[in-house]
């Protein structure tokens, strides 16, 4: 079983955009990062890090934090069974 973990800081979210992988549909943008290797002696080996962020294209506050509350959700169901650790 992967371990999801959280991105908490504006450091981690632009690690990961400077990694420059994403992918992009109209209602998600998806930006991957492999670890380095500090990252990974300091993480349980099958584990992963998700980070969200809502942007004012989603909607007005209210449409922001409902979308900020549903996605945790859904990440929390998909990611273990899709995604590879790491």
């Amino acid at each position: 079983m992967i371990a999801v973990g959280r991105l908490r800081r504006r450091a981690e979210f632009l690690k990961v955009a400077a990694g420059r992988r994403k992918w992009a549909t109209p209602g998600l943008v998806m930006q991957v990062r492999a670890w380095d290797e500090a990252e990974r002696a300091a993480l349980p080996p099958d584990s992963l890090r998700v980070g969200y962020t809502a942007s004012r294209k989603v909607g007005t506050a209210v449409a922001r934090n409902r979308a900020r509350r549903r996605r945790p959700a859904a990440a929390r169901e998909t990611p273990p069974r899709r995604a590879r650790g790491g």
